[in-house]
């Protein structure tokens, strides 16, 4: 007579390795949503440094192909690229629409070293090389300098490089 085997008992549950696999699946997952969550104010700042340093490339193009000198000047709402002939006026007349706002209202930017060209403005001139001039975003405690040498287009730098503004 031929016995019948007998299967094993069935276990209810994992392994401890299955569970340490489960654990560490969830771990890195945790970590990826984690580091891909950034801050909204980085991100803000991150933006507009790079805008304002394709509005100040544009403008310098757009200044060497019509003659036309150009200034950029910051505002407390905002910036606004004008003739720089309007800087030299006593008396700064600025059309509300010409102001491009800030992406964050609390958004400061400040002229910085020798590039303060025209008083209260950067000079875009339509020459193909200009005065080094750089500008220093700030958004909470993050700090971005677009800059350039005068000759390279601008660009994004965190404030604590050191380069020819």
């Amino acid at each position: 007579m031929i016995q019948p085997t007998r299967s094993p008992p069935h276990r209810n549950g994992f392994t401890l390795i299955e569970l340490m696999v489960v654990i560490t699946l969830i771990a890195i997952a945790t970590a990826g949503v984690s580091f891909a969550l950034r801050d909204g104010n980085a991100t803000l700042l991150d933006k507009e440094a790079e805008r304002l340093a394709v509005v100040l490339e544009t403008a310098r193009v757009q200044s060497r192909s019509t003659g036309v000198a150009l200034a950029w000047l910051p505002l407390p709402q905002g910036f606004v690229v004008l003739p720089a002939a309007e800087l030299a006026g006593a008396q700064l007349q600025i059309n509300a629409n010409a102001i491009s706002p800030w992406l964050a209202a609390d958004l400061n930017a400040q002229i910085v070293g020798a590039a303060s060209n025209v008083q209260r403005g950067v000079l875009l001139g339509a020459e193909p090389m200009i005065a080094p001039s750089a500008i220093l975003l700030s958004l909470g405690d993050r700090r971005l300098r677009v800059a350039t040498d005068g000759l390279r287009p601008f660009s994004v730098q965190t404030a604590d490089e050191v380069a020819t503004p």
